[in-house]
């Protein structure tokens, strides 16, 4: 930890009045250069610290994280983009086609997330709805929609023309976080990778775009052969995302192994529990954050990863307002880690007593 500017300038006027036997005048020549020599120190100390956190990826940041990453054979994952339907539609049925060009820009009602049209669509005479395929306009997760949020068209048009996203949009992720990164690292030094043990495949997998978690199955289909099973973000991955892998895989696995990519198995996981609220706390507020607590546990769920009580309780116990709850077991159950399923959550039952 470097010197604060003040300790470091209050450091050279006491050794200067030792040397020299006299204070300076603030004003003075000698102890304006201090101050200014103060500072350069400050800035080169403050340097030097910020380099030292670069040597090492537990501390490092930003690209020089990217660097040690790269050592290892790895990369960060950029942000992916949501991808969907959007359903463009008219009151009554028009007389004539009408094209909704490629590059068309909707929005959901408050105008925050805006997603693109694909490409050129045609909606015959006579009909009065046409499907469009659409992304997000940037990546990331928060652009995982669910339907009837799609309701603004940016985009001009002349006609009187409706919009509504009658499927989620799905498939987004965020870009990779400094941490998310280091924790790859180090995993790649806990469990190093010898050209055809699981740690091999998992980390080619892994270093695939679109790809958040992957299980690795030996033997799945007997001898010489390797069951890779991905996901996105509490997701499946694209069509397109599995098929880039299995080329990856093809081109990668070891001599007379057979290896197979398919999406993880979604599991939903209904979710019934009673809370109390403490006294001075609103009981719809700490509601809605025990409703978001459980939502990030299950975002945070890889491939292989169990669904246990212990794990829930802790996270909803230490939420501000929370007195005590109990679960459902009739209802919620807990799973044991499966690396061809991943958990979701499913419906949620949250009761205030």
């Amino acid at each position: 930890m470097s010197e604060a500017y003040s300790e470091i300038l209050e450091r050279m006027q006491t050794e200067f009045e030792k040397n020299a036997g006299y204070v300076p005048d603030d004003a003075s020549d000698i102890s304006i250069r201090m101050k200014t020599l103060a500072g350069e120190i400050f800035s080169l100390e403050s340097s030097l610290d910020f380099l030292k956190r670069q040597m090492f990826p537990t501390t490092a940041t930003g690209e020089y994280l990217d660097k040690h990453a790269e050592m290892r054979g790895l990369k960060r994952k950029p942000a992916i983009k949501a991808s969907g339907k959007l359903m463009f539609y008219v009151e009554r049925p028009l007389s004539y086609s009408f094209t909704v060009p490629k590059g068309t820009v909707c929005a959901v009602s408050d105008g925050g997330l805006r997603y693109v049209t694909d490409e050129d669509t045609v909606l015959p005479v006579n009909e009065s709805f046409v499907m469009v395929k659409a992304h997000a306009e940037n990546g990331g997760s928060e652009y995982n929609i669910p339907v009837n949020r799609v309701t603004s068209i940016v985009t001009y048009f002349s006609e009187a023309i409706s919009v509504n996203n009658s499927s989620i949009f799905g498939g987004g992720a965020s870009a990779e976080s400094d941490e998310a990164l280091r924790e790859r690292i180090a995993e790649s030094y806990y469990n190093p990778s010898n050209g055809d043990n699981e740690e091999y495949y998992r980390r080619i997998a892994l270093g695939v775009d679109g790809v958040y978690s992957v299980g690795i199955k030996p033997l799945a289909q007997g001898t010489g052969t390797v069951g890779v099973y991905i996901a996105g973000r509490a997701s499946k991955c694209s069509d397109e995302v599995v098929s880039a892998l299995q080329q990856e895989m093809n081109d990668k696995k070891g001599i007379n192994i057979s290896v197979s990519v398919e999406n993880a198995t979604l599991t939903g996981v209904v979710i019934k529990l009673s809370i109390s609220v403490k006294d001075g706390y609103y009981a719809d507020d700490v509601k809605s954050k025990v409703q978001n607590e459980i939502t990030e546990y299950f975002r945070k769920l890889c491939v292989g990863d169990g669904v246990k009580y212990c794990e829930l309780g802790e996270l909803i116990y230490h939420i501000d307002g929370v007195k005590n709850y109990i679960f459902d077991t009739s209802v919620t159950k807990e799973y044991e880690g499966d690396c061809t399923k991943l958990y979701t959550l499913g419906a949620v039952s949250i009761t205030v007593v």
